[in-house]
């Protein structure tokens, strides 16, 4: 019986979406939700969290605030953490993973930028740009050009650190609980290398090697080892 259903299976879970087919269905959720409620967003929802963690121990007063399980915006946003750890594990590619110290405070930064810049503009990539762009606002195209500004500057800081600060992000990042082709998981001890991290290694010695061409094979022995 359960052979039967294998093809089925490995179409839903084991192999990538087609791009188009989970555009539309994200989009026709994202019309229900502005016929019945309000467009999706993300932001709103975690604005609800730290107004109720902040109500919580006293710092803020708000009487008409909801709890986190009866808000909607919040209700959204487990129903994405928890609807993505229920695909990972389906298709077997559920993992803790730990990156290196200076990736974790390179994201740590990132983060508080995204929170600082969402609660500005009030709302995330998601409600301040693909929400307001579907509904014609002209708040979209504001967030897009800000959203293309910021992916520039990033991508340029992250190509100046692969050419001239490369030990910023050196060292190996770790995975445990990661679920193995059969369904068995790793110890919770037993955590292993991540092997991105072999892949920015081989981004670093690429861009040496552009550097400084006449060693680009040397390196690229290197990388087959």
């Amino acid at each position: 019986m359960a052979s039967s259903f294998a093809p089925q299976y490995a179409a839903l879970f084991a192999r990538p979406w087609v791009v188009w087919g989970a555009a539309v269905l994200m989009a026709t959720l994202n019309v229900f939700l502005f016929a019945f409620d309000r467009p999706w967003t993300a932001s709103d929802g975690l604005r609800n969290w730290g107004d109720w963690a902040l109500t919580g121990v006293g710092l803020v007063r708000r009487p008409d605030l909801l709890p986190p399980w009866l808000y909607s915006g919040s209700i959204l946003n487990i129903g994405v953490i928890v609807g993505g750890a229920m695909a990972a594990l389906l298709s077997r590619e559920f993992a803790i993973r730990v990156p290196p110290a200076p990736e974790l405070a390179k994201g740590a930064a990132g983060g508080l930028l995204m929170g600082v810049g969402a609660v500005l503009a009030f709302g995330c990539n998601i409600g301040g740009f693909f929400s307001a762009t579907s509904a014609l606002s002209l708040s979209g195209l504001g967030m897009m050009l800000g959203l293309g500004a910021g992916a520039y500057v990033g991508l340029r800081y992250l190509l100046w650190e692969v050419a001239h600060r490369p030990g910023w992000s050196r060292g190996g990042g770790r995975i445990f609980w990661q679920s193995r082709a059969r369904g068995g998981r790793t110890p919770a001890g037993g955590g292993r290398r991540d092997p991105r991290a072999d892949r920015r290694d081989a981004v670093r010695l690429h861009a040496r090697g552009l550097r400084d061409p006449g060693r680009l094979p040397a390196l690229r022995r290197r990388l087959r080892r």
